[in-house]
């Protein structure tokens, strides 16, 4: 199932985590409807890429792999985003 507001991943941010041995921090977005509505942003656990890659050279299985995970901590990111957003809603009508 894809959602909506998840961009499609490119390898290039695995990559360049990679090379510089640099964590990876998802972040999720949403967008809004209205200029002057409040921008919302969910923010992940930071992602070691060294975790998921088990060779000293890592092929561009383990790329896509890395690149598959950040993509699903995003849609995670979104629904988790969703679920609070719908509590808030329903605990302000219940006041």
């Amino acid at each position: 199932q894809k959602k909506e507001n998840v961009a499609e991943y490119k390898p290039g941010a695995v990559m360049i985590a990679m090379i510089t041995k640099s964590p990876i921090l998802p972040v999720y977005i949403k967008k809004r409807d209205k200029w002057w509505q409040s921008q919302k942003v969910m923010i992940g656990d930071k992602i070691n890429i060294e975790d998921y890659i088990e060779s000293k050279i890592p092929t561009m299985e383990d790329i896509s792999k890395v690149t598959k995970i950040l993509k699903q901590e995003e849609e995670l990111l979104a629904e988790l985003l969703e679920k609070k957003e719908i509590k808030t809603i329903l605990n302000n009508t219940l006041i």
